[in-house]
């Protein structure tokens, strides 16, 4: 999966946000931990509005903590 097609699927995995993010497993599950997901089995799936929600908020924090 390229890193433009993602916003068509409904659910993400966890390789999905790493690849989305070029970030590590640790990095990943950590993120996952903050927004609202589901667990089937051993595998997590995080729904792309969540993903999409989590990014939008983390872009607000990150520019008020650059420019008080």
């Amino acid at each position: 999966m390229g890193t433009s097609d993602w916003h068509d699927k409904l659910y993400l995995t966890p390789t999905d946000i790493g690849n989305i993010l070029r970030v590590g497993m640790n990095t990943r599950y950590q993120i996952i931990r903050q927004m609202p997901h589901i667990k089937i089995g051993n595998t997590y799936r995080i729904s792309t509005i969540a993903f999409q929600h989590w990014l939008k908020e983390n872009k607000r924090k990150n520019a008020r903590q650059a420019y008080p």
